[in-house]
């Protein structure tokens, strides 16, 4: 399966996900994008006392992050977020920093970044 029809597979599965990790719908708002300059110090301080094998996902996304890599990142988050031992509030973190690394991919898209690009197309292309 190429990478794009896997991306666009993990984005459905992560808002089916998302949606059902909201709550009740009625009253639940949809989650907000968290702010990207402090993506890094939220995702860090909250899985801070995480096992070591989750650590090293988060340990991934942060240089992923930081090096603005932004689809690897995505991936990395993703990963994590198929941890089966997560707790909800680590889901919703997650899926609040998966639509900051989304809206970092779509900017990277429309200012040329050729990778951002074919993911985005390929995206709508699929859907």
């Amino acid at each position: 399966m190429k990478f794009s029809n896997r991306f666009l597979l993990l984005t459905a599965a992560l808002t089916c996900l998302l949606l059902s990790a909201c709550g009740d719908k009625a009253s639940a708002p949809p989650p907000e994008p968290l702010d990207p300059s402090a993506l890094v110090s939220t995702i860090r301080d909250h899985f801070t006392s995480a096992p070591s094998e989750t650590q090293a996902v988060v340990d991934e996304f942060i240089k992923n992050y930081e090096g603005k890599k932004y689809i690897p990142a995505y991936q990395s988050l993703d990963k994590l977020s198929a941890q089966s031992s997560l707790k909800q509030d680590s889901r919703v973190l997650i899926s609040r920093a998966l639509l900051t690394v989304n809206d970092l991919i779509n900017k990277a898209a429309e200012q040329g970044d050729k990778d951002s690009r074919k993911l985005m197309r390929s995206i709508q292309l699929n859907k």
